[in-house]
């Protein structure tokens, strides 16, 4: 996924890194949904591009993917 040009741009996000245990099937460097929906807005993403999960681990970043989408879509 290539950022589009003139897309909105948000060039911070302030995420306070602690472990996550609540979660007991967690990955250790597992990104939050709200980071990756961060990340997609700032690429410019739209429901239809192609996201490829190179290093999908636990699988939360596709998961973000299809819930980021989904919602676009019903726009």
């Amino acid at each position: 996924m290539v950022g589009r040009v003139g897309a909105r741009r948000v060039d911070s996000l302030v995420f306070h890194s602690r472990p996550r245990l609540t979660d007991p099937g967690r990955v250790v460097g597992a990104k939050p949904a709200m980071f990756c929906r961060w990340v997609f807005e700032l690429l410019g993403a739209r429901a239809g591009d192609t996201f490829v999960d190179v290093f999908p681990g636990s699988g939360g970043v596709a998961r973000a993917w299809e819930a980021y989408t989904e919602v676009l879509s019903d726009a």
